[in-house]
């Protein structure tokens, strides 16, 4: 079956000492993704975040560009956020970015026949403050 994406996980906070961070285990995730571009779906984080992310594209034949959008509200026009660089091969890149309070990963691969890519993009979202507990 091509373009199984797994479902996205972002976890409740977690507070250690002075750090507060959600895990996004993963963000996005699909396997055997062909020429069908990905466009996740949108997924709640604390508005401020530092999101500290890893893409780790584990086969690919062909190519493939992984960005970040970030939305005030669900509805609300998207912005890029950041990109990975782009992949010709399999390997791993991360990106640094602070977000709005939803984020979704957007996969764009070739158009060539044999385009075939399994990758997932994983890692926290640093929360500017603390909840209350």
């Amino acid at each position: 079956m091509a373009n199984k994406a797994i479902r996205a996980v972002v976890c409740k906070p977690i507070v250690k000492g002075e750090q507060c961070f959600q895990m996004l285990e993963p963000l996005a995730c699909v396997l055997d993704q062909d020429t069908t571009p990905y466009v996740g779906p949108w997924l709640p984080v604390q508005a401020g975040s530092s999101l500290q992310l890893t893409v780790t594209v584990i086969k690919l034949e062909g190519t493939l560009l992984v960005h970040l959008e970030t939305s005030r509200n669900r509805g609300e026009a998207s912005q890029v956020l950041g990109a990975f660089p782009g992949f010709s091969r399999s390997g791993t890149a991360d990106l640094f970015v602070v977000s709005d309070a939803f984020v979704r990963v957007v996969a764009t691969p070739g158009t060539g026949p044999r385009q075939k890519a399994t990758w997932k993009v994983s890692g926290k979202a640093f929360v500017p403050y603390a909840p209350a507990i």
